[in-house]
């Protein structure tokens, strides 16, 4: 009897074991009822958004044409949109200088024309010009010899006139002659005030205050100009 009391007992423990492990837990219901939710939900919009695309207007393109008329068929159509053209900007138009010119005046003009030419304070005049071949010298022993001192053939030192002047060959140009040269002195008038053994005939020696710019100056062939004292 007892063995049969303990199988009973136990039969119902073995039971009772197995229905607490069936039985579901509060948590996964509750998840399997959410997501039942979602779904439900999902499914609803989707049916709401498919029928109001059924039910709703067409698209302009799309548009079914009414009949004109009582027992006229209505014709399917496209509507082609009118196409937008765009209108051409204008362009900028592109600035432009402004354009000075400037003319001299009259006065000016003849104050340029009849403005003198001055040396020592007394207005000179050109007389004619000679074609010549110009060359440069210093007052060193190498360009006036052994016995340079610092003076020219006319007694004056070569500093005189700032040492702007120039030798030449007396017979043609006599000292205290005017001339000017191209690229020396500003091209203006100078005196002869020297002479050399060398410069003979249509030949001119340009003063330099040092052998180095007298070598720059080389070897050229000038117009000349002679130039003569207003009043003598």
């Amino acid at each position: 009897m007892s063995s049969t009391r303990r199988w009973s007992q136990r039969q119902r423990t073995l039971l009772s074991v197995a229905l607490r492990r069936r039985r579901p837990r509060p948590f996964r219901l509750r998840l399997v009822l959410l997501a039942l939710l979602v779904v439900c939900a999902v499914t609803a919009g989707m049916l709401i958004v498919a029928q109001r695309n059924v039910v709703g207007e067409a698209p302009p393109a799309l548009r079914m044409l009414e009949p004109s008329e009582p027992g006229s068929f209505a014709a399917a159509a496209f509507v082609q949109p009118e196409p937008f053209a765009a209108e051409p900007l204008p362009l900028p138009e592109r600035p432009t200088a402004p354009t000075t010119t400037l003319t001299p005046t009259a006065p000016f003009i003849e104050q340029a024309e009849t403005l003198p030419v001055m040396f020592n304070g007394k207005a000179v005049r050109p007389v004619k010009t000679i074609r010549m071949r110009v060359t440069g010298y210093c007052s060193c022993s190498r360009c006036c010899g052994r016995h340079a001192d610092g003076k020219t053939a006319s007694g004056y030192p070569v500093w005189i006139n700032g040492g702007k002047l120039v030798a030449a060959d007396t017979n043609l140009l006599p000292f205290g002659t005017l001339v000017s040269i191209p690229g020396y002195a500003g091209d203006k008038p100078v005196p002869v005030l020297d002479r050399g053994g060398k410069i003979k005939g249509y030949r001119l020696d340009l003063y330099f205050p040092s052998h180095k710019q007298a070598r720059q100056w080389g070897i050229r062939y000038l117009d000349v100009m002679v130039w003569e004292r207003v009043g003598e």
